[in-house]
């Protein structure tokens, strides 16, 4: 029987996006074939935890949110997923979320009730927040109405 592949989970579990990741990796698991995983608990943004440095897995999916982590990813030298929108690792495949599709059925919702004023409240520590801001704000400027920030 073949070994198992071998794959650390460098992602968070306090929040839903966190959550969600790990469901969708479970259901890909579940209709290919099961993995071996190593999760250890960490928080967001957290330094690269020590067992890091020599993981001798397979691969990792790792939301890479500090150049600690990414430092010591860069090192490794194994096949991995960037499932943050910080991007420290451009050179990486990622997997985010489709902020101008999330703008878009925001703007859209308020459009068809009627909405005609508008502010967006995110929190520009986080890219993903700037990008829908941006989406959002030039979404309804072409529609001639203005966004506040």
């Amino acid at each position: 029987m073949a070994q198992l592949p071998r794959v650390a989970l460098l992602i968070e579990t306090s929040n839903a996006y966190a959550r969600g990741l790990m469901r969708g990796i479970v259901a890909y698991m579940r209709e290919h074939r099961p993995w071996s995983i190593y999760l250890s608990e960490h928080s967001r943004g957290e330094k690269a935890p020590a067992w890091l440095a020599g993981w001798h897995g397979d691969g990792v999916i790792a939301r890479i949110e500090n150049p600690s982590v990414a430092r010591v990813l860069q090192d490794l030298r194994l096949p991995m997923v960037d499932v943050s929108a910080a991007r420290l690792l451009p050179e990486l495949p990622y997997v985010e979320t489709d902020d101008r599709a999330i703008a878009q059925i925001a703007a859209d919702h308020f459009l068809e009730r009627g909405f005609r004023q508008f502010a967006f409240s995110g929190d520009d520590r986080f890219q993903w927040s700037r990008w829908r801001a941006a989406h959002f704000t030039r979404l309804l400027g072409e529609r001639g109405l203005a966004c506040r920030r």
